[in-house]
């Protein structure tokens, strides 16, 4: 009796700090190559403190993967602007005034469900804003991207990372696809303004 009233507390306790497992999801910092030349301007990147602490959380199977999106976004943002920029720099509010185009850029929705098994994908979503300062007008732009595998670079990059047989990368791939989704189209409406802007 005392050896199965062992084994039954070693089994709940097992369970109970696996329940508490909060493995990083590591959101690869990548970008797709720009489609047009580099815009001739200047860009500073503003974020607040409220961006750079933006955590998600999912849970499943008594695990609950963290998503550090307040470290990887700034740095996919600057590496997506620079393929479309002369110069794209994350500076602090104090030195913004040096840049022609100032980008302050929100997280308006980010989504990551689990899937029933840790071999299926993860169903994954995300919406940025950027509110934009040029010269003297103000403007935003929005871009929604999703886990969906479009391009053979999308298929290339999740392959690469769910390879690895572990699910936080499986997951890490599904966010990175949408993250890029997102900041290919949010990039686009940013340059298409500018250009407007110009003629």
């Amino acid at each position: 009796m005392k050896i199965a009233s062992m084994i039954f507390i070693l089994i709940t306790t097992g369970l109970a700090l696996a329940g508490c497992a909060t493995p990083r999801v590591p959101i690869p910092v990548v970008s797709y190559e720009a489609k047009t030349e580099k815009l001739d301007m200047t860009v500073g990147l503003v974020f607040d403190d409220v961006f750079l602490q933006q955590t998600y959380k999912t849970s499943q199977l008594l695990s609950t993967w963290v998503y550090p999106l307040g470290d990887v976004l700034p740095l996919m943002i600057a590496k997506s602007l620079k393929d479309q920029f002369v110069v794209a720099d994350i500076v602090p509010e104090s030195e913004a005034s040096n840049y022609k185009i100032v980008i302050r850029p929100k997280l308006d929705n980010f989504y990551a469900q689990a899937p029933a098994t840790t071999f299926s994908r993860t169903n994954t979503g995300i919406k940025i804003t950027y509110d934009v300062a040029h010269q003297s007008s103000n403007f935003s732009v929005s871009g929604q991207g999703t886990n969906e595998v479009i391009t053979e670079a999308d298929n290339a990059l999740f392959q690469s990372l769910s390879r690895q047989f572990d699910y936080k990368y499986q997951a890490a791939g599904d966010a990175g696809i949408a993250i890029l989704h997102c900041l290919e189209e949010v990039n686009d409406q940013l340059v298409g303004v500018l250009k407007k802007s110009q003629k």
